[in-house]
């Protein structure tokens, strides 16, 4: 219980400098995405799908037009990580990013198809992914960082 509190205070401390930090740079990783790709890969899917739901929740608080979008799609992300952990190493930093890019893929392709940004003239769906290059690659570069530490953190046992 106390490992699940611990985890909900660092998920709003992560949600809160991601909300502070995504205005002012631009090289700044999804952390409350990899905390959801953490816990679907080391706490198996139902711990994903929770972890998932809250973070989805409280993400959806700061882009109210994407409550409900989030709070679909980063249980699925939770879930898929999961999967993904099964059928790889899960300890293996390159597995932990290839988790990452699918991750941050899944939510940008989703958020894109939900806004109708594939629809409006000009570069639609591809200039929109290209257009957030950076973060993408700053969240798929530190995730075996963050995973590692928030395994440290939580006391998590390989």
């Amino acid at each position: 219980m106390r490992k699940n509190i611990y985890f909900i205070v660092i998920l709003l401390f992560a949600l809160a400098l991601q909300t502070v930090s995504l205005k002012s740079l631009r090289w700044f990783p999804d952390i409350v995405l990899l905390m959801v790709v953490f816990a679907g890969i080391f706490g198996g899917s139902v711990e994903g799908f929770v972890v998932g739901l809250i973070a989805g929740f409280f993400r959806g608080c700061f882009s109210v037009e994407t409550m409900a979008l989030d709070m679909v799609l980063f249980p699925v992300v939770g879930l898929i990580a999961s999967m993904l952990s099964r059928t790889i190493y899960a300890h293996n930093p390159l597995a932990q990013e290839i988790t990452a890019v699918v991750a941050v893929l899944t939510v940008l392709t989703a958020h894109a198809l939900y806004l109708g940004i594939p629809g409006e003239p000009g570069p639609g769906l591809s200039g929109m992914m290209l257009s957030y290059w950076r973060p993408v690659l700053a969240t798929v570069i530190v995730s075996p960082v963050v995973l590692g530490m928030l395994k440290e953190l939580l006391e998590f046992e390989e």
